[in-house]
């Protein structure tokens, strides 16, 4: 998670920079996951995280969809 972050982001941004421009991209947080993108989804059907990532998402009330993250 530590090398992804700073490799996206470098933890500095929660949003996708465009180069030269000031626009948003579509990717958020500081892994630059895009809704729609494969990293929600592989994290909810992944047998090794998806039971966890229900539970966090019901610990908070966050609806268990991709369009949810």
């Amino acid at each position: 998670m530590l090398t992804i972050g700073l490799q996206e982001s470098k933890f500095e941004q929660r949003w996708q920079v465009l180069d030269g421009t000031t626009k948003k991209g579509s990717a958020r947080s500081f892994w630059q996951g895009e809704q729609g993108g494969g990293m929600a989804a592989g994290i909810m059907n992944h047998a090794a995280s998806k039971d966890l990532a229900r539970a966090a998402c019901a610990a908070h009330s966050v609806a268990f969809a991709t369009s949810a993250m």
